[in-house]
């Protein structure tokens, strides 16, 4: 993402809060566009992957349709934080990072906070549930995602000893 960014002034004389952000995204231009797309683009050949070989099952094209719509929502929301979230920063280091940290960290609660409800309202983990071939009740979404966090932890079991 910060290929695309410009550079920008210190933040001496920048607005603060709400204008800063939109200051910083009036600023944005069609590299950021084409950025955006194509990690989009990306992320969704990744997904249309894992469902190529269920095209015939029903339900199918709208869960393609709705990683394409999750991932423009992710990769829209994750760039709008991060070009507000360097706008002024400086071009490398510490500063920067924790920056560019709480923008990710803002982006993908912003996405969570718009795709969760939206996948709800579609039935989208009932229909993933369903072409699974899972004879067992679905669980509950926040298991789901607690078992999934738990699992990913840099490829090994949760320990909250190690978050110490």
């Amino acid at each position: 993402m910060s290929a695309v960014l410009p550079q920008s002034a210190t933040l001496d004389d920048a607005p603060r809060g709400l204008p800063r952000w939109f200051h910083a995204w009036t600023k944005m231009g069609s590299r950021h566009l084409v950025a955006w797309l194509l990690a989009s683009a990306l992320m969704s050949v990744v997904d249309f992957t894992a469902m190529i070989d269920k095209l015939g099952k029903p339900g199918v094209s709208l869960m393609m349709a709705f990683d394409l719509a999750t991932s423009l929502i992710l990769f829209g929301t994750t760039l709008l934080a991060w070009v507000a979230a360097t706008d002024g920063a400086p071009i490398s280091g510490r500063a920067r990072n924790v920056r560019v940290g709480w923008a990710i960290v803002i982006g993908a609660v912003a996405a969570a906070c718009i795709a969760v409800p939206l996948m709800r309202a579609l039935e989208i983990d009932r229909l993933w549930w369903e072409m699974s071939g899972k004879v067992k009740p679905q669980p509950a979404l926040a298991l789901v995602l607690i078992a999934t966090r738990s699992t990913s932890w840099r490829g090994r079991r949760f320990s909250w000893r190690r978050l110490k």
